[in-house]
């Protein structure tokens, strides 16, 4: 089991194929399709960054009531090294990220926590809600901004290791 996030741990069954979605991120994720069968995919991902996107993601999406905790704007620093952790994605495989200006567009939404996930962070792709505009599905990385390995950086010396803990969480 990751010590991070709680995935994982026992044994997996193998079952039948999975019927494809229709959804090229869920299929991709399933085995069923590639993400990028031609080349490189592009994915937007959003940070909060002000009371209006917490406000969005409490009145659109189910994913307040898996955290628990207070949903609280992404740390600067935290917000930096999700964007070094994607920028490394990009550069080893066919997909990119692109972090998109109005904080509703992004497929993939970076979002803070106060408590409640019991974990340093969580990531959640591309996770059970539906975007509202009835096009696809969102994903979420949580950052628990009240665990020492969220909340320090890692110039000060102890427990630095979100930037690590960022760049495991966005491969689940």
């Amino acid at each position: 089991m990751c010590s991070f996030c709680g995935f994982g741990g026992g044994a997996y069954a193998v079952g039948p194929p999975v019927p494809q979605s229709g959804n090229t991120y869920v299929d991709a994720i399933a085995g069923t399709t590639a993400i990028a069968p031609n080349g490189t995919a592009t994915i937007g991902y959003s940070i909060a960054a002000d009371a209006a996107d917490l406000n969005f993601v409490t009145a659109n999406y189910d994913i307040v009531a898996l955290l628990g905790g207070t949903l609280v704007v992404v740390p600067t620093a935290a917000a930096e090294d999700v964007r070094d952790a994607v920028t490394m994605y990009g550069q080893y495989i066919p997909l990119t990220f692109t972090e998109v200006a109005d904080f509703e567009d992004g497929a993939f939404k970076v979002l803070g926590v106060s408590g409640g996930i019991g974990y340093s962070a969580r990531a959640v792709f591309p996770g059970t809600d539906e975007d509202p505009s009835g096009t696809g599905y969102e994903g979420y990385l949580s950052l628990n901004t009240t665990q020492a390995t969220i909340a320090t950086d890692a110039d000060v010396g102890a427990a630095g290791s979100r930037m690590a803990i960022i760049v495991h969480e966005i491969g689940h």
